[in-house]
């Protein structure tokens, strides 16, 4: 988190949050599962939604696909059966398993993670009075 490299791809501040959080490098982030990302605290859906997304940026180089979906030159190739078949527990999947799976873009890891959002809302781990972990390193100790 403390590379040029994340500054630069920083743009709505979120490395301030990962420090703050007790994160020091982007792979504590993509090992851990979303749910647990979702239960700490300064994290809402649309901030998890921002770490995943710039966990995707940064780890894959090319974004050239994300401008040709944008622009609609092309339509969108990712294989969401699959991935759905192969990941059947939502509540384990890691940042890890949608930005660094084949073929995965932007859009395909948005709706990816909305998918998991609305998972998580249904799920046992949510509680709207609080949430489980002050940083990075409760999680860890669990």
């Amino acid at each position: 988190m403390y590379s040029p490299r994340c500054k630069k791809h920083d743009f709505d501040g979120l490395v301030d949050v990962f420090r703050a959080l007790g994160f020091r490098y982007l792979d504590e982030l993509t090992g851990l599962r979303l749910f647990d990302v979702l239960n700490l605290n300064w994290v809402d859906g649309e901030r998890a939604k921002q770490m995943v997304l710039f966990s995707y940026k940064l780890l894959n180089p090319s974004h050239s696909v994300d401008k040709w979906l944008e622009t609609g030159e092309m339509d969108q190739y990712f294989d969401f059966l699959a991935w759905r078949k192969a990941h059947k527990d939502l509540s384990r999947v890691t940042t890890e398993d949608i930005v660094m799976v084949e073929g995965i873009n932007k859009k395909a890891a948005a709706r990816i993670y909305e998918m998991i959002l609305r998972a998580f809302y249904r799920s046992g781990e949510y509680n709207t009075r609080e949430y489980r972990y002050g940083g990075y390193r409760e999680i860890v100790r669990r």
